[in-house]
């Protein structure tokens, strides 16, 4: 039977592994659920999608990283299962690219306490109706951890950049076989970090360096203030 519309609630302090459609989860607490709705698409009839689709939402729980995969195929929509990333020391960026997805924490666990080096987690995710997530690769980075550090991420071609607020070195890491190499173009800490399918900046206060899509670095210079290369989510003055 096709269903309509589904309604799931997803409790994230529930979400200790992966769930599938069809679980349920009580709690007294009504604030730490979160409600999805699924809506049928536009002009589709019983049992046809034209275009079967699925995508995955993620949401910061504390030191964890909830997700959850809905869509729709042939047979059904909604949201079809979920789980949680980490626990992390201090998570504080995502990317994802390529069916991966990259986690940075600027404050590594170690014997379950956060006291680490930054560190990058590669993780492979299925989008499907048995969506799943699992751990494929740890990267630990010679950047300090630290708590209060805000990150910078962003993947270009088959490479990953990332930085810190509270550090000068950023790394290129190759997604193909995880090396990586740092760079520290003025001694300032790392600011942001902007990406499109040709180009990617890595800013850093008061200098900024460029590598394109291949990896190779293109150029660098002074700022007065952040460059950027326009993509799909806008820049933000």
């Amino acid at each position: 039977m096709r269903i309509q519309m589904r309604f799931i609630k997803i409790l994230g302090a529930a979400l200790l592994g992966t769930w599938s459609a069809g679980a349920v989860w009580a709690d007294s607490d009504a604030n730490m659920a979160q409600s999805i709705h699924v809506h049928p698409a536009p002009n589709a009839t019983a049992g046809t999608i034209p275009n079967p689709f699925y995508y995955t939402q993620y949401e910061f729980f504390g030191n964890t990283i909830n997700w959850t995969t809905c869509g729709a195929n042939s047979t059904s929509e909604g949201c079809f299962g979920g789980g949680q990333l980490g626990p992390f020391g201090s998570p504080c960026a995502v990317a994802g690219s390529s069916s991966k997805v990259y986690v940075a924490d600027a404050n590594s666990l170690v014997n379950g306490v956060a006291s680490g080096d930054a560190t990058v987690y590669v993780y492979s995710q299925v989008e499907s109706d048995t969506p799943s997530a699992t751990l494929l690769k740890t990267i630990r980075l010679k950047i300090p951890g630290s708590a209060t550090a805000k990150c910078s991420m962003a993947v270009a071609g088959a490479y990953l950049y990332v930085g810190t607020s509270e550090s000068p070195t950023y790394y290129q890491i190759d997604l193909l076989t995880y090396a990586s190499k740092t760079a520290s173009t003025c001694g300032s800490a790392t600011s942001s970090i902007y990406a499109n399918s040709n180009f990617v900046i890595v800013n850093q206060s008061n200098c900024f360096a460029g590598y394109d899509y291949d990896g190779n670095f293109w150029e660098d210079g002074g700022e007065s203030a952040p460059y950027f290369v326009p993509s799909s989510n806008a820049f933000t003055p």
